[in-house]
């Protein structure tokens, strides 16, 4: 995953763009944390919404959202493992 510089919005908020690599068709989640600590990860980013995708193709895909400008977090992506009966 690669970061690309934040683009400030106004208002104290930033766009951030993640490009991210993966295997095409499997889903993902986008999760942030302040700490890094385990219990500290959250699926809660972009105005309260969780971040789900699932990956079009091979290449890096622009993954965009909103944050506060104030905000410094790390981010990470999480498969998301189909639930089985």
């Amino acid at each position: 995953m690669a970061i690309l510089d934040p683009v400030h919005q106004g208002n104290n908020q930033k766009s951030i763009t993640l490009l991210v690599s993966g295997f095409t068709g499997l889903q993902y989640r986008l999760e942030g944390s302040n700490t890094l600590h385990p219990d500290d990860w959250t699926d809660q980013l972009s105005g309260n919404d969780t971040i789900d995708f699932t990956l079009p193709s091979d290449a890096p895909y622009p993954l965009t959202f909103t944050q506060s400008a104030a905000s410094h977090r790390f981010y990470r992506v999480k498969e998301i493992v189909p639930e089985t009966d």
